[in-house]
């Protein structure tokens, strides 16, 4: 994984060299990291003149980067879902990613107008059925592969990198009592009627509330689209209304959401809801770890990263157990 101070100076060169072609001002040219609070898989940077403004998103892992060419190939579709505009495709020094317009706005309160407007707009795009003729597909996908291609193998991977080099807040009874944890919940997805259901709708994958940008219920953006794939629209639910990082209560407003749900799609939420606040008590873990590829932000992010894991830890014990 990049050190991201190093990928800064490629960019900077790369804007130098590409100025003319983004209408930027070379000799006021200024390139900011942007701290990434979701993890470090990807790179982003601020690109100002201070007349025009751009957001760039990169990554240096080849399976990130087709994620991101996915995006790019179906970016006029998405913006029909609130996607922000895509400008370009970007090769930057082994890095590889999409520039957009600079949008203002902020994380949203869970309130019923965010709910009520997101997943309005997510509905429709869980019933394209021409976007979804367009995505790869495995033909047998059911919802419990879904699962343990999402959730359960993400759980395994971070806490694979969690043992080797465990925070000094984290001991080997409670790393013990994670894996217990992740084995007994994807047994219970192995074992419930709901999750055999097929799947061939797309989602989002990443409908987390920091990825709403935020302005009116007429101005608002869903970000990162990385994760656009035939899935099941519960996850995209559970997600959505799931832990932050001042609240991880599991499941919230859920009363909004029942009408646009299938009844096995309702019957998921309760174990999918459970791994996400799982994952809220694990991946902050896995990213304190990563922190190291921003020395810039090292010991900020690690506080943060430390707090968030305590407080969602406590909440899923109270929720769980």
């Amino acid at each position: 994984m990049r050190d991201a101070d190093s990928l800064a100076v490629a960019v900077r060169a790369w804007c130098r060299r590409h100025a003319a072609t983004y209408r930027l001002d070379p000799s006021a040219l200024t390139v900011t990291y942007v701290l990434n609070w979701g993890g470090f898989v990807n790179h982003s940077f601020h690109l100002s003149d201070g007349q025009r403004r751009y957001h760039l998103k990169l990554s240096t892992d080849a399976e990130d980067q087709d994620a991101l060419r996915r995006w790019f190939t179906h970016g006029a579709t998405l913006e029909g879902y609130r996607a922000p505009v895509v400008i370009d495709w970007v090769e930057i020094d082994g890095a590889a990613g999409l520039l957009f317009p600079y949008l203002e706005g902020r994380v949203p309160e869970l309130t019923d107008e965010v709910v009520d407007e997101v997943l309005g707009a997510l509905a429709n795009l869980w019933n394209d059925r021409s976007l979804a003729a367009a995505l790869p597909r495995d033909q047998s996908l059911t919802a419990a592969q879904a699962f343990r291609e999402s959730f359960h193998r993400r759980f395994l991977e971070d806490l694979a990198g969690i043992r080797v080099a465990p925070p000094p807040f984290v001991d080997a009874a409670l790393i013990a009592w994670l894996d217990a944890e992740v084995a007994s919940l994807a047994d219970q997805v192995a074992n419930h009627a709901a999750f055999v259901e097929p799947l061939d709708q797309p989602v989002h994958g990443d409908l987390w509330l920091n990825n709403i940008l935020w302005v009116d219920r007429t101005r608002w953006w869903l970000l990162d689209w990385d994760d656009l794939r035939i899935g099941d629209p519960a996850m995209d639910v559970a997600a959505f209304l799931g832990p932050t990082a001042t609240d991880p209560t599991p499941l919230k407003r859920l009363e909004r959401v029942h009408h646009l749900l299938s009844p096995g799609q309702r019957a998921r939420l309760p174990l999918l809801g459970q791994a996400t606040l799982l994952d809220w008590v694990i991946d902050p873990l896995s990213d304190w770890i990563d922190a190291t590829t921003s020395p810039t932000h090292l010991l900020e992010v690690r506080a943060e990263k430390e707090r968030v894991h305590r407080q969602a830890l406590e909440t899923y014990r109270q929720h769980v157990r």
